[in-house]
């Protein structure tokens, strides 16, 4: 008998098998893929959500200096209040160094209460959502729970603030904490004098600029800069001046950062006047015989007689004069607190400003035309009556009518810039 050998069979279940086959790992693979491509969707949304949660940190950080520039000279003003109420009442003549010292930081210490305050309860009344796009945007966190809140931590007051970044319902959370260092104050008693200080007559002021050898030999300035008179260039390090008078033709300086020693110094100058990054200049005069520019400058108690224009990018000026023969002009934002400006010419604020107790007086015209402050004056007067009129005082030469009656003292105040850390 014979057998018929006949493979058709199995070649059908050969083939069968690996349809099976394919088609589940065709399964699989699509599974796989369908997951990878939903994980992918699902980071994608997250990143978005974190992306749009830094994008509200950079933009309530704005917010945030923004109102603490708007508000900080008024709480300012209040500061130097309480200090000289307490400096002209009989109980600092039983105070000790220490105890002094203690009522002083009591008294910033409200400062920064005020400050920690007002920001708070402007955080806490925004409500508005920033939208990005139909499905991604930013938010503070929940009003009353999250946000903001503040405490003071070593000499600054320290703003919590919680920010929500969504992307299609997807939250991301970050918050950061808006450090804001209290003001270094520079507090000087004032010794009771009699006799009132009187600014020199500009052609008092360049006689004695364009002939420094007038008033004696004077040298090169060589260290220490104390307590000297002597002929200065741009090389001369301000950080080493103190109670020094400085004679400079056309002087230009700063390249870097002048804090708060910058100090007790008089510049008498022949040309022209350049001054950058000097975050803290205190108890300086200046005589300059032609046009002075600062950029970036926090001057306090300063002094500047100038014959010719005086040009600011980025000032603040507190417990300040500015006599001036010129226009004055700032490019950037102007801050000024308990400061004179006395302009025979015109003056033009470029940029956002802001005045507390501030007297205006200038025989030009005035860019905006409706300038104003909080307890200021802005008045346009003659040339004959400009110097009558404007309170041209020198902070470093503080006028006393009573010998017998406690003055206020000469305080200085820099402040540093706010600085935040980010948690994620």
């Amino acid at each position: 008998m014979k057998y018929l050998k006949n493979n058709e069979g199995y070649a059908l279940l050969l083939v069968l098998f690996l349809i099976v086959f394919l088609i589940s790992v065709s399964a699989i693979v699509a599974n796989g893929s369908l997951n990878h491509s939903k994980q992918e969707v699902t980071t994608d949304i997250s990143n978005q959500a974190v992306v749009a949660a830094e994008m509200g940190v950079d933009y309530f950080k704005v917010l945030g200096i923004a109102e603490y520039n708007r508000i900080k000279f008024h709480h300012y003003n209040i500061l130097i209040e309480k200090i000289n109420a307490y400096y002209t009442s009989p109980e600092i003549s039983t105070h000790s160094d220490m105890q002094k010292e203690l009522k002083v930081n009591n008294i910033k210490n409200d400062y920064l209460i005020n400050i920690g305050e007002a920001i708070n309860d402007y955080y806490t009344n925004f409500s508005q959502r920033i939208t990005v796009n139909d499905q991604i945007y930013y938010e503070l966190g929940n009003i009353g729970q999250d946000i903001p809140s503040y405490q003071i931590n070593e000499a600054k007051v320290v703003i919590n603030v919680n920010v929500k970044g969504i992307s299609n319902n997807k939250v991301s959370n970050l918050k950061f904490d808006m450090n804001i260092p209290s003001p270094i104050l520079v507090i000087t008693p004032v010794e009771p004098i009699e006799s009132k200080w009187v600014p020199p007559s500009f052609i008092e002021m360049e006689k004695k600029i364009l002939d420094p050898s007038a008033h004696g030999g004077i040298n090169k300035c060589v260290d220490p800069l104390v307590n000297i008179t002597c002929l200065g260039d741009n090389l001369l390090d301000l950080k080493l001046l103190n109670n020094t008078t400085v004679f400079t033709t056309n002087y230009n300086y700063g390249t870097g950062n002048l804090n708060y020693s910058l100090k007790k110094s008089t510049f008498y100058n022949n040309g022209t006047w350049e001054l950058h990054n000097a975050i803290g200049l205190s108890d300086v005069t200046v005589f300059s015989n032609n046009d002075v520019t600062v950029k970036n400058i926090d001057a306090s108690s300063t002094y500047f007689q100038v014959k010719g224009d005086f040009t600011g990018e980025q000032v603040e000026l507190s417990n300040s004069t500015i006599n001036l023969i010129g226009d004055f002009v700032a490019t950037k934002h102007f801050y000024a607190v308990n400061t004179n400006l006395c302009v025979e010419g015109s003056i033009n604020l470029q940029k956002k400003t802001e005045l507390s107790n501030v007297n205006i007086y200038y025989t030009g015209s005035l860019t905006p035309s409706n300038l104003s402050g909080s307890n200021s004056i802005v008045k346009k007067v003659s040339v004959d009556s400009l110097r009558s009129e404007c309170p041209i005082s020198n902070p470093n030469h503080p006028d006393v009518d009573d010998p017998g009656v406690l003055q206020n003292p000469i305080i200085s105040a820099f402040w540093e810039d706010p600085y935040l850390k980010v948690t994620y």
